[in-house]
């Protein structure tokens, strides 16, 4: 029962976050700031649109890099272009990267044991680092699909030991993790 009260939520907040695809005349874009076009946890930027008269606006989504769950250790941007999704790393306070781990597709493909919990060794992406403070991934654009809505799950391990997870929908709260997941629409 709780697992399909959980799936239903978490379906309507997927399909619920998506944003759909703005157009702005490049005129009017080029003379509004990015701050006017900010909505909810999204930033739109101006983007390069093929029609000459016309620009796309990407999404972005920026969160919180969270350190044991409540720690501030910088924040995970996520946007992309017509081809790639990118996701970064950004790391403040201190903290810097040992490593990090990356799931981008549908949140219903999410890598999770049978307890809920988030099986980290079977994300598609991950990368060591040597006390770095930033990473991007760039990832095909195909694995959520433009117009498409999906899911992020950014995970670091921080040196100086401790785990961060980018900020956002709790993947198993029922245990008491920090596991979550950012859900994302494609858009160019």
């Amino acid at each position: 029962m709780k697992r399909t009260l959980l799936f239903v939520i978490v379906l309507s907040v997927v399909l619920f976050s998506c944003k759909k695809e703005s157009v702005l005349n490049t005129e009017t874009a080029s003379t509004q700031s990015i701050n006017s076009l900010q909505t909810n946890n999204h930033t739109a930027r101006p983007g390069t649109g093929t029609g000459g008269d016309s620009a796309v606006v990407p999404n972005i989504t920026a969160v919180t890099l969270l350190a044991g769950g409540n720690t501030d250790a910088g924040t995970v941007t996520v946007t992309n272009d017509a081809n790639y999704i990118y996701v970064t790393y950004n790391t403040t306070n201190g903290y810097t990267l040992a490593s990090t781990k990356l799931y981008a597709g549908s949140v219903f493909s999410i890598p999770l044991n049978q307890a809920g919990n988030p099986q980290m060794g079977h994300f598609p992406y991950s990368a060591g680092h040597s006390h770095i403070t930033s990473y991007t991934y760039q990832i095909p654009v195909s694995v959520i699909g433009n117009g498409n809505c999906g899911a992020v799950a950014a995970f670091a391990e921080l040196n100086g030991g401790g785990s961060a997870w980018g900020n956002g929908i709790q993947m198993n709260g029922d245990h008491g993790n920090n596991a979550m997941y950012i859900p994302f629409c494609v858009q160019y």
